[in-house]
């Protein structure tokens, strides 16, 4: 029997309803292995990036904050790193939340431990993703992976 992986990352608005979303990719973990030195390839290929981060190739900020980076180059950059996606077509996946609302009518309310949004939010990850496969003809069990967030685990 495969094994499937999904790797999560997370992604927060700091205004307006502060917005958080959990997204990320859906594969057999045998894909995976391909797919990261391909991905690594090209992050490291000219003109190089350590990793990629939307927000700041958005801004040509961070790792896109060199003299050698325009507009131009960077869609370049990103046109290369989707076409590694497509190339996989790994399963993608979203979910949100209104954070400003969970915070105000939510957490005051909820149990110990459910009133972490972020940890709501992976459980909707998990029972999302579960139940998309449930409804696949692929019967796998899954491996979910969750980029670490600092003092997002903490007790």
């Amino acid at each position: 029997m495969d094994l499937l992986q999904a790797f999560t990352d997370d992604s927060a608005a700091q205004s307006g309803d502060r917005r958080l979303f959990l997204a990320g990719y859906l594969h057999r973990a045998d894909v995976w292995p391909s797919f990261s030195e391909d991905w690594h390839k090209e992050l490291k290929a000219w003109p190089a990036i350590e990793y990629l981060k939307a927000s700041e190739a958005h801004h040509l900020s961070g790792q896109f904050h060199h003299s050698q980076w325009d507009e131009q180059m960077r869609d370049a950059k990103l046109a290369k790193l989707a076409a590694i996606i497509a190339h996989y077509q790994p399963v993608s996946y979203e979910f949100s939340v209104n954070g400003q609302l969970f915070e105000n009518e939510l957490k005051p309310v909820s149990p110990y431990g459910f009133g972490r949004l972020h940890f709501t939010m992976c459980f909707a990850v998990v029972s999302g993703v579960a139940r998309f496969t449930a409804e696949s003809p692929v019967r796998a069990p899954i491996q979910f992976i969750f980029d670490e967030q600092q003092g997002v685990d903490a007790c």
